[in-house]
């Protein structure tokens, strides 16, 4: 909820930085020289362009929407991943997994302030599924 309504600065802060950096980037106007915001830029140039589909082209209150569907989306997406790969055998022991990763403080806080860690911690954890099939005797890595 703190990622759509929240206001100031308890409600989708590095969303916002992100967005003014991505309007700035795609505005020919320079994100690193800016003195308000050359503390925040932190992020390389090219992920201005991977975030553009997700804000670039939309007004903030819009982008915050947008968001907060991808990031429901990436974090269901994960948690049949992980589901999935625990092994887990019971319903019980699904529903643990699956409430384990969405009770934890981080996820909630990564979710509300807008971060990219939903989607770095997706990447990484789909990635590392993709690598393990087909994985078997005489398979390294």
């Amino acid at each position: 909820m703190k990622l759509l309504f929240a206001q100031g600065p308890w409600g989708a802060v590095d969303l916002a930085l992100r967005y003014h950096e991505v309007q700035l980037w795609f505005a020919g106007n320079s994100v690193f020289s800016e003195q308000s915001n050359a503390m925040h830029a932190v992020y390389p140039p090219a992920s201005y362009a991977m975030l553009w589909p997700l804000m670039g082209w939309l007004e903030f209150p819009y982008a915050r929407a947008v968001a907060a569907l991808v990031l429901a989306v990436a974090a269901g997406w994960l948690v049949i991943v992980l589901v999935k790969e625990s092994s887990a055998e019971t319903r019980l022991e699904r529903t643990f997994i699956a409430l384990l990763f969405l009770s934890m403080y981080a996820t909630g806080f990564s979710i509300g302030h807008g971060q990219l860690t939903i989607y770095s911690v997706w990447g990484l954890v789909t990635g590392l599924t993709l690598l393990s099939f087909g994985e078997g005797a005489g398979r390294t890595i």
